[in-house]
């Protein structure tokens, strides 16, 4: 090995490299500093035989790819989770971000030889935990591949002390596993702030980019309650990063982004006490050419509600478009989708309000039912009872926009034009996600100094996404057109508020202040201390 990175060394000085990501330059495999054969093979050696060498077309003839499940797909190395993000600039007009090999690697040992490798030869690192990223960061064109696919474990303890964080219950997960592991390993006495999505890990990209979660308001974002991690820095040591243990370092991937200032190969977080059983409500309001009196009266009501909203009141405000040709004028459904982690006393006020909304708008509107207009209201024990177990819908092309929405944007004229604007987008058949914020995620960091985050997470009450979706070349086209519009039209109505990393525009303007507002001068004074070299290079992540 060591003879191999002398020669890579070599190489470096006397070739030049033609790929140029955030400023730094890598070698790509046309480029004469590209390792030889015989570098492949030892890396491959040190890793027990698990290196691969990936098609370019991969994606594209991999039959996994074609799925629309994200457990099938998340299994490959050459599928990303949606359909866009396999290609370069998440465009489907442009060529395949396929990376030229993929190293599994089963051990912190095997993560700190791959990145010892990837510095000496000057080649392109890209991370992937699961393949969710939006933005298509977690694969890259001819790079190697760091997939911790294998990196899957959950250890629960009960009474989790490390010396430094409070002692208490706590789940410590590999770099590669999956939420859907992590549930139905706790026992219903306990809550975990985790994703919505099975498939998404519970170490990587979303947990490093802050963590949204329908427990987020009572509990907080992620990156509240990871007490520590082990990460692999471009240097290749393994480092634990805590408030007790490079504590800059934790505090930066505590919202800071992943793929950018190392390898998270464990986290450990923590766990909550459940005590009461929570209550499910959805709700079904159906959005038909020429009927626009009840979805709209339904907008206005959420967005009335919102800054108010019991904290016990978590998960989504979503709106998916509806495609049957038997009924052509239904054009989308919301869907209020929240849970109550307060028990049904609790819950008894707004379960009350909703079910007589519900029976007014069924009197005043009897086609509705037509058209799935429902209520459903359910005691479920805890988290992982209300979630279900529902299999992530992925293998599609989408383009987003969104914005943190503070108080101010749900109140007056801007109340309504917020209410006015979900319709239309709804009409438009464009998805759209509010995730319920607010509450502890407020309070668990008012002087916003524990995480990275955006300071507009701890000021928001939705985070608010609009996706288009991208199915070919065409719908790119259109889907690039109308996003700077919806980007607009979300400014207008919260002018001063940021932008969640992990569920962004591709081309959002001033993307570091959207980000991470004025922590962003901090975060590259620690990339600089931790990745001098810009090793660990992505599309609009933290540079040095």
């Amino acid at each position: 090995m060591y003879a191999t990175t002398r020669f890579l060394h070599v190489a470096l000085a006397v070739a030049v490299c033609c790929c140029t990501v955030s400023g730094r330059a890598f070698c790509e495999p046309a480029d004469e500093c590209w390792p030889p054969p015989s570098a492949w093979r030892s890396l491959n050696a040190t890793l027990a035989g698990r290196l691969s060498e990936l098609a370019r077309d991969a994606p594209t003839t991999d039959p996994a790819c074609s799925s629309s499940d994200a457990r099938e797909r998340v299994q490959h190395p050459a599928c990303m989770q949606f359909l866009n993000t396999e290609y370069q600039h998440v465009n489907l007009s442009e060529p395949l971000a396929t990376p030229a090999y993929v190293a599994r690697v089963q051990t912190p040992e095997d993560v700190a030889a791959v990145v010892r490798f990837a510095a000496a030869a000057n080649v392109r690192l890209a991370v992937r935990a699961t393949g969710h990223d939006f933005l298509g960061r977690s694969t890259a064109q001819g790079s190697l591949l760091l997939w911790l696919h294998d990196l899957d474990t959950v250890d629960v303890q009960e009474n989790y002390s490390d010396g430094c964080s409070p002692s208490g219950p706590a789940v410590r997960v590999g770099g590669g596993t999956q939420w859907g592991s992590v549930y139905p390993r706790l026992s219903p006495a306990f809550h975990a702030v985790g994703g919505n999505a099975l498939t998404v890990s519970a170490a990587g990209g979303y947990l490093q980019g802050g963590g949204h979660s329908a427990m987020s308001p009572s509990y907080g974002l992620a990156v509240d309650n990871v007490l520590s991690m082990l990460v692999v820095t471009a240097d290749g040591r393994l480092r634990v990063a805590s408030p007790c243990e490079n504590a800059d370092l934790f505090w930066a991937l505590r919202g800071g982004g992943g793929g950018t200032f190392g390898v998270v190969v464990e986290a450990v977080h923590r766990l909550h006490r459940r005590t009461s059983g929570v209550v499910g409500v959805d709700l079904v309001v159906p959005v038909v050419d020429g009927a626009d009196a009840l979805p709209l009266n339904f907008t206005r009501t959420i967005v009335s509600l919102a800054p108010t909203a019991d904290s016990c009141w978590g998960g989504y405000v979503l709106s998916y478009p509806q495609y049957y040709p038997q009924a052509k004028q239904l054009k989308s459904v919301f869907l209020l989708h929240l849970v109550c982690t307060g028990g049904w006393e609790r819950a008894r006020s707004a379960v009350d309000f909703f079910t007589a909304w519900y029976d007014e708008q069924k009197r005043a509107n009897p086609w509705a039912s037509v058209y799935g207009l429902s209520l459903a209201v359910k005691n479920h024990t805890d988290f992982w009872a209300w979630h279900a177990n529902t299999t992530d819908a992925v293998g599609y092309g989408t383009l987003l926009a969104s914005r943190l929405l503070p108080r101010a944007s749900f109140r007056g004229d801007t109340g309504e034009a917020l209410a006015q604007l979900l319709l239309t987008l709804a009409q438009d058949r464009v998805s759209l996600t509010a995730v319920l914020l607010g509450g502890a995620v407020a309070a668990a960091d008012p002087a916003h100094t524990h995480t990275c985050v955006s300071p507009s997470f701890r000021n928001a009450v939705w985070h608010l996404v609009a996706g288009i979706p991208v199915e070919d070349v065409p719908g790119q086209a259109v889907a690039a057109a109308a996003i700077p519009q919806i980007l607009a039209a979300l400014q207008a109505i919260a002018p001063d508020a940021g932008v969640y990393p992990n569920e962004a525009a591709y081309k959002q303007a001033g993307w570091e202040s959207a980000y991470w507002g004025n922590n962003y001068a901090t975060l590259q004074q620690i990339k600089r201390k931790y990745d001098p070299a810009h090793l660990f290079a992505c599309h609009h992540c933290v540079e040095p």
